[in-house]
């Protein structure tokens, strides 16, 4: 039995935080990727029981007090990575996250948009139900993490992705799923062996032996649409 698309999304737009983020969002549906790792990790996290996942943007200040766990790029004593979201560590948690890109943005887009506004996380793991779940949407706006204002090979292809599903047949989705897990493969390792010949070496996408290759290569594994809550958290 054979699926088609009965609405197409109309109109796309694309921003990268601390690049070129607009003054104000028009749009009432805004898809944030930080595939390594904000977006990975929260996904996981909830996958597995999180209650919810609180973006921080700093921990010196204290966090909220609904926070019973913490995750950190290099700040805390749990990483910023997926494979610390297991069951036993994140059921029924509520797990606040501080990445320099990821969280941060989150913050920034809330400063950037009024109310009624849909914004949603998206990594490789969870990017056919993204689109499955946005497709009906008249418009779309996505926001790469980047870093520091570079915009990440797993980001490009982690919109690519959910571009590529958003007008694909339902029945489709499982090729599409395939073909990027070789695009992954090639072109985001592949860039990343090439930039970094000492694997701990420190660039402008970070310390690529932090990232989160693994978890983000099983693509379409989640079937989760974080989305934002009153609070600015992701339930």
């Amino acid at each position: 039995m054979l699926f088609y698309i009965s609405h197409m999304v109309s109109d796309i737009e694309l921003y990268t935080f601390r690049r070129d983020m607009p003054e104000y969002f028009r749009d009432t549906t805004i898809i944030l990727i930080d595939t390594h790792n904000f977006t990975t990790t929260a996904i996981e996290a909830l996958s597995n029981g999180a209650k919810e996942v609180v973006p921080l943007t700093s921990i010196k200040g204290g966090v909220p007090k609904r926070v019973s766990f913490l995750a950190g790029d290099g700040n805390t004593k749990i990483d910023n990575h997926p494979k610390y979201m297991t069951k036993e560590n994140v059921k029924n948690e509520y797990v606040g996250i501080d990445s320099r890109n990821g969280s941060s943005a989150v913050h920034e887009i809330r400063n950037r948009t009024k109310q009624n506004v849909d914004v949603y996380l998206a990594s490789l793991t969870n990017s056919p139900s993204i689109a499955s779940h946005v497709r009906k949407k008249e418009s779309i706006t996505f926001v790469l993490a980047g870093s520091d204002g570079n915009i990440p090979p797993e980001d490009i292809i982690t919109m690519q992705c959910i571009y590529q599903c958003l007008y694909s047949d339902l029945n489709e989705l499982n090729s599409v799923c395939k073909i990027y897990e070789k695009l992954y493969d090639m072109f985001v390792l592949n860039i990343y062996d090439a930039i970094y010949k000492d694997k701990t070496e420190v660039g402008i996408f970070g310390y690529p032996e932090n990232h989160a290759i693994t978890y983000a290569s099983n693509i379409g594994s989640k079937s989760i649409t974080p989305k934002m809550n009153n609070n600015g958290g992701f339930e």
